[in-house]
């Protein structure tokens, strides 16, 4: 403080010189206007010294009073400097405590960012960032005692989770006023960070960056709110993830994800759009109920487990090109309304489609069905492609409406292909369609409209042939013309 106060001396002393010379400028000026005139007279000079020295002590008084409000201002500048100093020593002696080969070194230093955060907010990013550098540090344990890190972890989220009692994520994105104890933050950057049982719950985020970040144990995102831009490409996530109910603002980057435990993405709100390509879920992954309201596109990702979609709605479009589906693949009463494409994917095990709803053009071009592949009750709005696809077990369309063209080009089946009850609206075309082993094509009850199409637009399975039946056509076996008729004997 009397470093501060000694290098403010000088200009202190500067404007106690100028105004004295101010003063004594303007008492000489006062007496030579006010005493000539009144010289000759005793009285009237006696006057005239009296009028001059009130006016030269008026003079000084306001030059002392301005001189006064500057030497406060001045004391406040050498005192708010002083704490802005002993702040960033403070802030200092703290981020140095983390470099300490102690946890209890570090527990300290991280108890005083908090303190700082909290008491002067212009420091608020800087002490966020701190920490999540501090969460960058390698890990040589994960299964060991970590005290300091768990400290930062939840020193960090404290100050940006905002719980809601009901309604939807996407309701409740803006800060209540009482939340005294959130910081809002412009980003947070955890890139390449290394957390443990990182608990995100009813937080409320800004632009998150969790690019290459390994998270162990069991990571929570429930109910949490980005409000900019996530990312976790390449992140690596060891066990557990739950991001149910969670509400995704902007872009949401899950680009070579790795996730080793189950996935929960339940009712979870993609608002911008999503990029899951090459993604690896070893485990369950859950998009239940979800809401997709921009374009999200799953290339080249792999399912080990159970990959359930089951309720979902997607408003744009949907593309699991190339995607491998390892276990049960659920998409039953899933809403696609934009084209949804699943060329050249892998279906392992089960692929439920039933009751879904294509409200838009829909491609399997290529697609592999290693087991059974359902879509009784399927609704298709538009054009549907099956071109040179590959059923290794029973594919079942029972009861399935195309109100488009439904193409099955070189598609191949090794099982039984049901069309029982289906209705066909539009052209239909099985050409070069194989069937192969104990291949068995049923379209009992199927119908299609009666049109204007010429013999080309429509062709149906093989043993298959449309015949007119009041105001529709009805899907009816071909006679089997080699059987030889006998004559019974007299």
């Amino acid at each position: 403080m009397k470093e501060e106060q000694g290098a403010a001396w000088p200009r202190w002393r500067r404007w106690i010189g100028a105004g004295a010379g101010f003063v004594a400028a303007c008492g000489v000026l006062v007496f030579a206007v006010l005493l000539p005139p009144a010289w000759g007279d005793p009285l009237a000079r006696t006057e005239a010294i009296k009028t001059a020295w009130t006016v030269t002590g008026g003079i000084a008084t306001l030059v002392g009073s301005t001189l006064f409000i500057f030497k406060l201002r001045l004391d406040r500048e050498v005192h708010d400097h002083q704490v802005e100093k002993d702040v960033f020593d403070q802030l200092d002696k703290a981020i140095a405590q983390l470099d300490g080969d102690t946890s209890a070194s570090q527990t300290t230093g991280l108890r005083a960012l908090d303190r700082l955060g909290t008491a002067h907010p212009e420091l608020r990013e800087q002490v966020a960032e701190t920490w999540c550098n501090f969460l960058r540090s390698p890990l040589a344990d994960p299964d060991g005692h970590h005290d300091a890190r768990a400290l930062a972890q939840r020193l960090l989220l404290d100050h940006l989770r905002v719980p809601y009692e009901s309604g939807p994520p996407s309701a409740h994105v803006r800060v209540p006023e009482d939340a005294d104890h959130y910081w809002d933050l412009r980003r947070l950057d955890l890139r390449t960070a290394v957390l443990i049982d990182a608990d995100f719950t009813d937080c409320l985020l800004p632009a998150f960056d969790a690019q290459a970040a390994v998270f162990h144990g069991h990571t929570r995102f429930t109910r949490a709110r980005f409000l900019g831009s996530a990312t976790f490409a390449r992140a690596d996530v060891k066990g557990p993830l739950d991001c149910s109910d969670t509400f995704f603002a902007a872009e949401c980057n899950l680009d070579r994800l790795t996730a080793a435990g189950a996935a929960d993405f339940t009712r979870a709100n993609f608002r911008g759009p999503l990029e899951c390509q090459s993604a690896d879920f070893s485990d369950a992954a859950s998009f239940t109920s979800a809401l997709f309201e921009a374009p999200v596109r799953f290339w080249q990702s792999r399912f080990a487990g159970t990959a359930d979609f089951s309720g979902a709605t997607w408003i744009f479009e949907a593309g699991f090109t190339l995607a491998v589906f390892e276990g049960f693949a659920g998409f039953a009463k899933t809403r696609f309304l934009r084209r949804a494409v699943f060329g050249r994917a892998t279906f392992g095990g089960q692929a439920s489609f039933e009751s879904v709803q294509f409200g838009h053009r829909a491609t399997f071009t290529g697609v592999t069905f290693c087991d059974a592949a359902l879509f009784a009750d399927g609704y298709f709005d538009q054009d549907v492609a099956f071109d040179d696809a590959a059923f290794g077990s029973i594919a079942r369309f029972r009861e399935a409406q195309f109100h488009g063209q439904v193409t099955c080009c070189g598609a191949r089946f090794e099982a039984l292909l049901s069309f029982q009850g289906a209705q066909f609206k539009d052209r239909a075309d099985f050409s070069m369609t194989v069937l192969t082993g104990d291949a068995v094509v049923d379209c009992t009850d199927a119908t299609a409209t009666v049109g204007e199409f010429a013999p080309s637009d429509r062709i149906w399975p093989r043993g298959w042939t449309a015949l007119r039946h009041r105001s529709e056509l009805r899907l009816v076996p071909i006679p089997d013309m080699s059987i030889e008729f006998q004559i019974p004997p007299n």
